[in-house]
């Protein structure tokens, strides 16, 4: 009967209340709790507490209605945070019919239909627009978090976990034009693994696999933070060290020569633990040796790398 002497508060009790109910419920599905439950309980529990507390004050100031009107807001925020906009749409309809209602069966402390009208606008508006924002943050960071997920994928080696041939290409790119401009020098070794093959062979592509993750753990830990380790493809590593000369980057490739010959524990079977021992040959090309570009530069190390390996492998030669 309120609603019908003053169609107007229809208008927005529909375009506020049942239109989005409608429109979300079609859309979204049935209401649900994002995130953890236990979450949303806590802060639900949090929100009663001032809704009950203004409801109280309201209640000893003989506004009962004024009380349900103020209230009622932090419990609507918390249906927009956790039900978004299906709940707060169901709970923004429970909130109308809860206000009229208490006009209705409260009319010694009714307060003017216009401002019950306010309210519902207001609380309206604050309640579906925070449900549709949160809903697009969360939106727009699962669209980061997948694009992110992209990119690691498209420069991560998805075996060894090192960084693959696309992150070591532009790395190399960024260090040349560091070196032609501010002469910033480095050193880039070529590993290639010696009788890699075989382990393939006579043990299978699962043990030739876990060989491949060892070695490549081998290199992370010798190497500074700073360098960068790739998987160039294959049985074939890059390491990128910030070096003066080439003497320090053949320091540091004997090193990583000696770490490659120790044992490898392999489990081949649920009981069988098989020790393999491979070798590597190293080729270092450093950018004082004059390559202008980064393909020149990677077919100096591979030259001394196939060098290396033609001299009988286990051994580091440099450009």
């Amino acid at each position: 009967m309120v609603i019908a002497r003053n169609w107007w508060l229809a208008v927005a009790v529909g375009m506020l209340c049942i239109t989005p109910l409608v429109i979300n419920w079609m859309v979204e599905g049935s209401p649900r709790i994002y995130g953890q439950l236990r979450e949303a309980l806590i802060v639900l529990a949090a929100f009663t507490a001032p809704s009950v507390f203004t409801f109280a004050s309201q209640l000893a100031k003989q506004d009962p209605v004024e009380g349900v009107l103020y209230a009622s807001l932090p419990i609507l925020l918390w249906a927009s945070f956790f039900l978004r906009e299906t709940g707060a749409g169901i709970s923004l309809v429970a909130f109308t019919v809860l206000a009229i209602g208490a006009n209705v069966l409260l009319p010694e402390h009714a307060v003017p239909i216009w401002i019950t009208a306010a309210h519902i606008v207001a609380f309206g508006l604050i309640s579906l627009v925070t449900a549709s924002a949160h809903s697009e943050l969360e939106r727009a960071i699962s669209a980061r978090a997948r694009q992110r997920e992209l990119e690691s994928l498209a420069y991560t080696d998805m075996l060894t976990g090192l960084p693959n041939r696309n992150w070591l290409l532009e790395t190399l790119q960024k260090a040349m034009i560091a070196w032609q401009v501010h002469r910033t020098p480095f050193a880039l070794l070529m590993i290639d693994l010696d009788d890699f093959k075989p382990v393939n062979d006579q043990f299978g592509h699962r043990a030739g696999d876990e060989v491949l993750r060892i070695i490549g753990e081998r290199l992370k830990s010798i190497c500074k933070k700073d360098d960068l380790i790739a998987r160039f493809g294959g049985d074939e590593f890059v390491a990128v060290l910030g070096t003066d000369d080439t003497a320090t980057a053949q320091s540091i490739a004997d090193r990583i020569l000696f770490a490659i010959r120790q044992p490898i524990s392999v489990k081949l079977r649920e009981t069988e633990v098989n020790s393999l021992q491979i070798g590597a040959s190293i080729g270092i090309a450093h950018s004082q040796c004059g390559a202008n570009t980064v393909d020149a530069l990677l077919n100096q190390a591979d030259i001394a790398s196939y060098q290396a390996k033609q001299a009988g492998g286990a051994r580091v030669i440099a450009a």
